[in-house]
C-alpha cells in the first residue's frame, strides 16, 4: 500500500515530468509549462483569497444592514403602537365630547322649554 501510494506521488511530481523528457529542448519546454501552470495556480488561490476577503466584507456589511433596517422597523412599531394609543385616547376623549355635547344640547332646550314656559307665564 505505501508503495502504491509511493508510486503514484511519483507519477504525480513535477520532477518526474521534467526528467521523463526526450531531450533538453523539451525538458525547458516542460519547465515553462510548469511555471506557468503553477503561476496560475498561484493567481487562482489569490483570486480565491481575495473573493472570500471581498465576500466577507459585503456579508459584513449586509449584516450590519440588516441590524439597522431591525432597529429601524422596531422603532417605526414602537411609533405606530404609540400613535395608535394616542389615536384610541382621542376616540375616548371625542366620544365624551359628543355625549356631553349631546348632554348638553338637552339641557339647552330644556332651558329654552323653560324659559319659553316663563315667558308666557309672564305674559298672562
Amino acid at each position: 500500500m505505501m508503495r502504491l501510494a509511493y508510486r503514484q506521488q511519483l507519477n504525480n511530481s513535477d520532477w518526474l515530468f521534467l526528467f521523463s523528457s526526450e531531450n533538453l529542448n523539451n525538458v525547458v519546454q516542460r519547465w515553462r509549462y510548469l511555471k506557468q501552470y503553477d503561476d496560475y495556480r498561484r493567481k487562482q488561490v489569490q483570486l480565491i483569497v481575495d473573493t472570500q476577503a471581498s465576500l466577507q466584507s459585503k456579508i459584513a456589511q449586509l449584516n450590519e444592514r440588516k441590524i439597522e433596517k431591525e432597529e429601524l422597523l422596531i422603532a417605526a412599531q414602537e411609533q405606530k403602537n404609540l400613535l395608535g394609543g394616542e389615536l384610541k385616547e382621542k376616540n375616548n376623549l371625542l366620544g365624551m365630547l359628543k355625549s356631553s355635547e349631546v348632554r348638553l344640547a338637552r339641557e339647552l332646550d330644556t332651558q329654552q322649554q323653560r324659559r319659553e314656559q316663563l315667558d308666557k307665564a309672564i305674559e298672562k
